[in-house]
Parts: structure tokens; sequence; C-alpha cells
């Protein structure tokens, strides 16, 4: 015997008791919204917390709003984890835990499960085939990336083709950040935030010249010993490593050297 229809809330719907539990299951998702979480709770509190259930991707925490994400790898995890720690007590707060709802299309993606054998490189070239990329940060201490797109039509082809895409073995979780502070993309160690001059040198070059490494190390060994060099060739910048001669007083933040924009990081 069939069961009974069950009203929908839209007017004139009708949806059977079989259609509302397979939407209940698309729901379902790897992602976890944590709620009512105390200022006290840590991004490793909640690691701690719901590592028991399964391999964990990410955390993230925004304590300030009483609320965070965890990723886990599988679906199934997930829902353990779920049900099983629904109301438990985290430093005096009891957490609500609910599947997390998409998040809101944006320029910004965040990319998790990124395996040992893919480089910096390798995973920024799968990227750049949806369009051209704004910035792009690779953090190999978390096994995740940043992703930001010039245009939103290029950052939605992306997530929609390489969520759940296999590279090096390893199945990649890629998803919109998620709320307005999230999408200023982290910044990678060693960058400064407090404004003072680093060892880090930004070089923009107009795209109408074609630079390479070698060309930036002839012109800058000039001005002091150079540990590491990295180029984006179709963002038109690099970033050099180490001009110890740049870091003295009175040496300005920005210049200009031959074509070249230069400024200190």
């Amino acid at each position: 015997m069939a069961p009974d229809p069950i009203k929908s809330n839209k007017p004139g719907i009708i949806k059977s008791e079989t259609d509302q539990k397979d939407s209940m299951k698309e729901r379902e998702a790897n992602n976890l919204w944590v709620g009512n979480i105390s200022r006290d709770v840590t991004e490793s509190d909640l690691m701690k917390l719901f590592a028991q259930y399964g391999a964990i991707d990410n955390v993230t925490t925004y304590t300030a709003r009483s609320y965070g994400f965890v990723y886990f790898k599988r679906v199934e995890d997930a829902k353990q984890a779920k049900d099983a720690l629904q109301g438990t007590s985290l430093r005096g707060n009891q957490i609500k835990i609910e599947f997390a709802r998409p998040a809101k299309p944006c320029r910004h993606l965040w990319v998790g499960g990124i395996g040992s054998s893919v480089s910096e490189e390798w995973l920024e070239e799968e990227f750049l085939k949806f369009g051209k990329i704004e910035d792009f940060k690779f953090r190999r201490d978390q096994n995740t990336a940043y992703v930001e797109y010039f245009k939103l039509e290029d950052a939605s082809q992306a997530m929609k083709n390489m969520n759940g895409k296999k590279i090096g073995g390893d199945q990649l979780r890629v998803d919109f950040l998620r709320t307005q502070s999230s999408r200023r993309i982290p910044k990678s160690p060693g960058e400064r935030k407090d404004g003072q001059p680093s060892n880090i040198l930004w070089i923009g070059y107009p795209p109408s010249v074609r630079i390479d490494e070698q060309m930036i190390h002839n012109a800058m060994i000039l001005f002091g010993e150079i540990e590491k060099i990295k180029s984006f060739p179709s963002r038109h910048y690099s970033f050099v490593w180490n001009l110890e001669v740049l870091m003295k007083p009175g040496v300005p933040k920005k210049a200009c050297k031959g074509g070249f924009s230069v400024i200190l990081v």
C-alpha cells in the first residue's frame, strides 16, 4: 500500500512520504554547521571532538557569531557525528549541529583534500582552466588552498567541475568561501600583518612584457642576496624572498625599477 501523501509548505503541491525522505537525504553533506558555541571554543576543541567520528578536512570557527563549520572527508562520518554529538556540552554550552546549507556563490573558493603528491603549480594549473585567477594561496600545512577568480561565473564553473575530482589519487572538495569576513583569503605563513616591510618583494610588470625568473634574478641580485623567486606569468607578477639590502631603514616600501613595479609586502 502506497504511503499517504503529505502536503508541502507550498500551496497546491503535495509530496509523498518517500519524496520527503529523498529530499532530506539530498541535504546530507560532509560539511556540518555547529551552533551555540561559546567564545572560549577553539578550532582545536572542535577538531578533537569531531575527529573521533572520521577524517576531517578542515575546521573553521566564528566565535563572535557563536558558530563554526566542520568539513568531513565522508558524508557518512558527518552524519554519524551529527547524530552522536547533537546537544553535547562543550565549554558550558550545548552545541547544535545541522548539515550546512550550500554556500552563497562568490568569486572565492576553498579547496580541501589536497593529496601530498599534488604541487601548488599543478593545482593552480587545474583551476586556471576555468578562467583568470586574481589570487591563489596554497597551504601545504593544512592540505588546503584558496582561489579567487576575477569573475563569478568562472568560480562557479570551477566549483562545479573540480568538486569531487580526483587529482594525484585523492578526491578534492571544493566549496565557496562562507561569510563575508572569510572571503578575505588568509595570509600565508610569513606574511606581515602590521604594515612593516618584510623580506618579501612583490614585483609587477605589464602584460606586454615577457619576463622569466632568470631575468628577475639578474635585475634584483644587485640589491641583495636572493633566497627564492616565485613567478605567476599569467597574472604578471612575481615574489622575491630575502633581499636584505631593502630591509635597511630609510628604504622606501614602493619603488619603480627598470619598468617593474616593486613593493615590499
